[in-house]
């Protein structure tokens, strides 16, 4: 479409007087077919010698096509019913009007175009039939059929289309989504955010279409100035709001309409009357044959995609991993980064695969199989659901996971959904209708779905994580022969050690201790994730605590040398009994020890003043003082108090922490994050002079005023904490990531850049 558009304009511009010059010239006369010069086929061989007569023909093509189109549906039809639809004829019809729109506008308005006779005599001609004197009798029957047709063809077409933008929001919140099939060329190309873009645009294409019939040609300079705001006007709109589903079809549409103005400025140098040099007008044909090349380079690549696509030859991912950000970013993102060493293919994840969220079901389509983290909330997200119906009627290969027990148990409740209920759920998600999703296709797709026995992920015990994750490889296998899904029985967790090391076996020698909330599926994955990357940049070996028990963690502690210890923090982690016993645990047995705090995700509500307070006057959030000290003795085998979990966190926020954004980042800015641990996991030294722990306990939260700043070491643009502990500030990608050089370059390259940092 952007292609038949930028040639349109270009025959646009050539209806003017401008004088363009050989060999440009030469180019833009073979596009005068694109605004309906049916001079071409030479219609005095048909006896169409009369200018009313041949302009009345012209005018009768679009009403001749929409009936071939017609014709053509009712055969289909009649060889197999129900092939072709209504809403398909309807939208057949409104994409040709929709692409030919600037050519059906020159070609209505051709009878409002004179020029003046070069003697002076005071005549003017029509430029299209010089025979016809302007204002004569002749030009105004020419004139009466000429607004007939802008009637009838641009002000109807324009019409329906209001129509449709004004009422889309109504009717696709109240679910009619056949209104969306039946003007789905006007908004399958839009982001839904900017439905109403059809305006922009087609008010663009009429103007372009509008300005050189009715400007006189003595006033070509005119007619250039309001060509230029035209298209400037829609740049900015453009570029404003980015409207295209895609960021490819943003630049595309960007780089077109620039290299138009870019044109049509060249071609203003003949206002004067002066015919441009050979050398202009070979710099003007090399701009608009570079702008097609780069264009039909754009549509040969979409064409091929989509070839494939079609001929299920080879799709662009292996394994889609649909998650809800909320709840199973981190579980899915240790999955991403696992299957990749299992799988053959690219495996699609959002924070590294997608540009916007209108792209997501096109990822799906594009996608052999998909795999659906269940946690908590995923069958309540819209994307998700919008995911699961996608790959159900495109019957794309689909399995569930889970992380541990509790999201099995919580499955129960959509099976028990009556029809009522589902309906007053799932009606409301008005955001699927403009991508065609209506209430009755949820309901089959997530049926399905249920049927599935989700893989249970064990992200404990590193035997039965792989033993899990193959299990989920084979799974995804066995419906997919497409898909090259290697065999390899090797563990996730990658090590240095021949074999790899089971972390579930205390390894008192390895110089990196990550503790993290084993009751917290996203702290687990999140915990696996540094694990991975750790070792690989630092080629250390990584303890985990995970699946140790009370005895197991207490003689890991006393029995650990020199080590560096690494705390995982979510948002759960301060209402976790087990993880804050143990952080007071962590001191109790190494009262020496340091721990570097790592915070997941962009913001963490850090504990304040009244946090502490609560907590040890009430044993909030555990009820009593009592409960929260049975709890904390219980999850360690030994008495803790909410006392000492009160010193222990203050002890270990004394240490600036370090965000480290496993759900949102991509997987370069992840490696750059990780790579900034990477400087306190080296072997330790002497830091700098520091009092004893017991002249210093309670100093940080006592003495710094509630709302005081991040220490200086997470660099300029480091956070505010607000009155209710809650970080406020830039995002994380800059709080981390603005002083880090180079993120366009390679995923190979910067994890080499940062091995090579540590080792130095």
């Amino acid at each position: 479409g952007q292609i038949l558009t930028t040639l349109q304009i270009i025959a646009a511009f050539n209806s003017t007087s401008i004088k363009w010059g050989k060999p440009f010239t030469d180019v833009i006369d073979a596009l005068k077919l694109l605004s309906f010069d049916l001079d071409l086929i030479r219609m005095q061989c048909g006896g169409l010698t009369d200018p009313l007569a041949k302009y009345g023909f012209k005018m009768s093509m679009p009403v001749l096509s929409i009936a071939l189109l017609c014709t053509f549906h009712c055969l289909v039809n009649m060889i197999r019913p129900r092939l072709s639809s209504m809403n398909g004829l309807l939208n057949a019809i409104g994409q040709m009007m929709f692409i030919f729109f600037i050519s059906l506008g020159l070609s209505v308005m051709s009878p409002f175009q004179c020029y003046s006779h070069p003697a002076g005599n005071g005549f003017s001609s029509l430029v299209a039939s010089p025979q016809i004197l302007c204002s004569t009798g002749d030009h105004l029957g020419l004139q009466v059929v000429a607004i007939v047709s802008v009637v009838f063809y641009i002000g109807l077409f324009l019409a329906v289309t209001g129509y449709a933008v004004v009422w889309y929001p109504v009717l696709i919140s109240s679910d009619n989504i056949n209104f969306m099939k039946r003007f789905r060329f006007l908004f399958i190309r839009w982001d839904p955010r900017v439905h109403w873009f059809s305006i922009p645009l087609l008010a663009k294409n009429f103007l372009v279409a509008l300005f050189p019939m009715l400007v006189p040609e003595a006033n070509l300079d005119l007619t250039i100035v309001l060509l230029l705001l035209t298209l400037t006007g829609y740049l900015f709109l453009a570029a404003r709001f980015e409207p295209w589903r895609t960021r490819e079809l943003n630049w595309l549409d960007w780089i077109s309409t620039a290299g138009l103005c870019i044109i049509l400025l060249i071609g203003s140098m003949s206002v004067g009357g002066d015919e441009p040099s050979a050398g202009a007008s070979i710099i003007l044909t090399v701009i608009f044959s570079m702008l097609m090349l780069v264009m039909a380079l754009f549509f040969c690549g979409y064409a091929y995609r989509r070839l494939l696509e079609i001929m299920q030859i080879k799709k662009r991912f292996s394994v889609f991993v649909s998650h809800h950000k909320g709840g199973g970013a981190c579980c899915a993102r240790f999955l991403k980064m696992a299957l990749s060493k299992r799988v053959n293919g690219t495996i699609f994840y959002d924070s590294d695969n997608l540009d916007s969220f209108s792209g997501v079901f096109d990822a799906v389509k594009m996608s052999e199989t998909m795999l659906v983290v269940l946690s908590g909330e995923t069958l309540c997200r819209p994307w998700c659901v919008g995911e699961i119906v996608t790959a159900y009627y495109n019957k794309i290969l689909t399995k569930t996971c889970v992380m541990g027990d509790g999201q099995t148990q919580s499955l129960a409740k959509w099976t028990q959904l009556t029809a009522e209920g589902f309906a007053n759920f799932y009606g409301k998600f008005e955001v699927l209708r403009p991508y065609g999703i209506a209430l009755e296709d949820i309901k089959p797709a997530i049926d399905l779905l249920l049927q599935n026995v989700p893989i249970r992920i064990n992200l404990e015990s590193c035997a039965a994580l792989d033993k899990s994750l193959q299990e989920t490889v084979e799974a995804l296998a066995s419906g997919s022969e497409e898909v090259n899904f290697t065999r390899k029985s090797r563990r996730l967790s990658v090590t240095l050690i021949a074999g790899g090391a089971d972390v579930t076996a205390i390894n008192l020698d390895a110089p990196v201790l990550l503790l993290s909330d084993a009751t917290d599926p996203e702290a687990s994955a999140s915990a696996r994730v540094l694990k991975m990357l750790l070792e690989e940049m630092t080629q250390k070996q990584v303890q985990l605590d995970l699946a140790l028990g009370e005895s197991e963690y207490s003689a890991m502690l006393s029995g650990m040398g020199a080590v560096s210890t690494l705390c995982i923090f979510t948002s759960t982690t301060l209402q976790s009994p087990r993880q804050l016993a143990r952080i007071a645990m962590y001191f109790k047995e190494r009262p020496d020890g340091t721990i570097f705090p790592v915070l997941i995700g962009e913001t963490f509500r850090f504990p304040t003043a009244s946090f502490f307070d609560d907590l040890v006057q009430k044993g909030h959030p555990f009820g009593s003082v009592q409960g929260a000290t049975d709890l904390f003795s219980q999850a360690t085998g030994m008495l803790i108090t909410p006392v000492e979990v009160k010193e222990a966190l203050e002890w270990t926020f004394e240490t600036s922490p370090d965000f480290v954004n496993v759900p949102y980042a991509t997987e370069d800015l992840l490696v750059v994050q990780v790579a900034k641990l990477c400087g306190k996991v080296a072997p330790k030294k002497e830091r700098c002079e520091r009092t004893s722990r017991t002249s210093r306990r309670g100093s940080l939260w006592a003495e710094q005023p509630v709302g005081f700043r991040l220490s200086s070491d997470l660099g300029e643009g480091a956070d505010e904490i607000d009155d209710n502990g809650q970080v406020r500030g830039p995002p994380v990608g800059v709080l981390l990531g603005a002083r880090s050089q180079g993120l366009e370059e390679t995923h190979d390259k910067k994890k080499t850049e940062a091995i090579q940092e540590v080792s130095v």
